[in-house]
């Protein structure tokens, strides 16, 4: 498995499938490691993981993946930041972005756990390295280079200065952006109960295709495509399937379209790359009449959305056949995105209210309804919270918590919430519809 990783090594695309597919084989990917990883993938001592292969490591390369493992098998493990940095320097390994890197991705973590205080040490971690390779060049030694052992500068992390760590949220999102997969946790993690309600479909179904042909035979042919693919005469490519997918904007990219005939420029439109958790990136493409309506979730990269719209079948047509459309071809499951919201927004129009279970007699029951509080207070929104007292007779009560504690649904929100009380305690009840505009008419209708 380490090796069909890493013949893609640095393949983001194919980086999430390849995860799955070693866990399914109960193996766990583990974060890179200055004392432990090879240039490449390599499986852990315990033989349980893969470790994360340096040269994989956005911007990191494989010279100086090789530059930090040669001079770990030649004179042992890293003690420390400044040792690392002290061992490597003058080498490409001690290069400012690829310090940066490494930290980030929690490379040094088996050193220090805290990233953001090695991220922010790194000035001075390479200007003492400087400092060392400038010595060198002029083939002089300072005083405390003559009084140390081996007249080498003995250096201690002492040294570096305290800094507060990075939220988890931000750790994760350097995970994602520097490795191509989440590695430690997942944001999504606190998300399950709100994604499992609101959604209607996953990413993963697109790569079921039986079970998605058998969910687009229950639905009826759509006349505007029978109408625009007169000789498609496969029934899947004549149907779609409205539903509801949640989870992170991972990316958004706007494109432009081609000019028309008549000289006015192409619309905009955009691929949204959404992450619900349930396996890789899904490509859902807005084209320029939903765009227009919906392009301020642009500002929502690395937030929760919702997007309604259809799955379907593209159909291909050949270059010289685009006029007639004589010969198509059934191609790819897709996403169309026809609406596209923040999900804060969009369980104000779907959902009544978050409500969350509590039991009347549990000891920390006031403690955890300040706690409920404090986390609302922190996400100031429109949703209504309620609490929904269980008595040890049955008897429920609900508590309004009043308009001073509406919500917006987020990462963070959702987060604290389920340290307080667990996700299958919560409950956002969405109704039924797909979209919350209102149908437009069809040209046929």
């Amino acid at each position: 498995m380490c090796a069909q990783i890493s013949s893609e090594i640095g393949n983001f695309d194919k980086l999430p499938g390849f995860v799955a597919e070693a866990q399914e084989m109960d193996l766990e990917l583990r974060l890179p490691d200055v004392n432990e990883s090879g240039v490449r993938f390599v499986p852990t001592p315990d033989a349980r993981g893969i470790r994360y292969g340096l040269a994989g490591i956005k911007g990191v390369g494989e010279a100086a993946a090789e530059a930090i493992v040669a001079e770990r098998e030649k004179n042992g493990r890293y003690t420390g930041f400044l040792d690392f940095c002290m061992r490597l320097a003058g080498s490409l390994a001690c290069n400012k972005r690829v310090l940066e890197n490494l930290a980030k991705t929690g490379a040094f973590s088996s050193i220090e756990p805290n990233r953001a205080k090695l991220f922010g040490n790194i000035e001075f971690a390479v200007k003492k390295c400087q400092q060392k390779v400038k010595e060198e060049a002029s083939a002089q030694a300072n005083f405390f280079d003559l009084m140390a052992d081996g007249g080498e500068e003995k250096v201690s992390d002492e040294e570096l200065a305290e800094i507060p760590p990075f939220a988890p949220a931000e750790d994760l999102k350097n995970e994602r952006d520097l490795l191509g997969v989440y590695v430690s946790g997942h944001p999504l993690q606190a998300c399950r109960r709100v994604i499992s309600e609101v959604a209607t479909f996953k990413t993963s179904q697109l790569a079921e295709p039986e079970e998605v042909d058998a969910l687009l035979r229950a639905q009826p042919v759509d006349k505007w495509k029978k109408k625009s693919n007169p000789h498609l005469k496969d029934e899947r490519a004549l149907k779609h399937l409205d539903v509801r997918m949640v989870g992170i904007l991972a990316a958004c990219t706007v494109k432009l379209g081609k000019p028309r005939p008549d000289g006015t420029p192409g619309q905009k439109w955009a691929i949204l790359q959404l992450d619900d958790g349930s396996g890789g990136f899904l490509d859902a493409f807005c084209f320029a009449k939903a765009w227009e309506k919906h392009s301020s979730v642009e500002t929502c990269v690395d937030q929760l959305v919702m997007l309604s719209g259809e799955v379907s079948y593209r159909v291909n047509y050949g270059k010289d056949d685009k006029l007639d459309k004589k010969h198509p071809e059934v191609g790819d499951l897709n996403f169309t995105v026809r609406e596209a919201r923040p999900l804060a927004e969009a369980l104000d129009g779907l959902s009544g209210g978050l409500r969350i279970r509590l039991r009347y007699d549990d000891p920390e029951l006031g403690d955890k309804a300040v706690r409920i509080r404090e986390a609302i207070l922190k996400s100031p929104g429109r949703l209504p919270v309620f609490l929904e007292l269980s008595h040890q007779d049955g008897t429920q009560v609900e508590v309004d918590l009043g308009p001073s504690a509406r919500v917006a649904v987020s990462v963070g929100f959702l987060s604290e919430l389920a340290k307080v009380v667990p996700q299958a305690d919560t409950s956002f009840r969405p109704d039924d519809k797909v979209y919350l505009d209102p149908p437009e008419r069809k040209p046929w209708e």
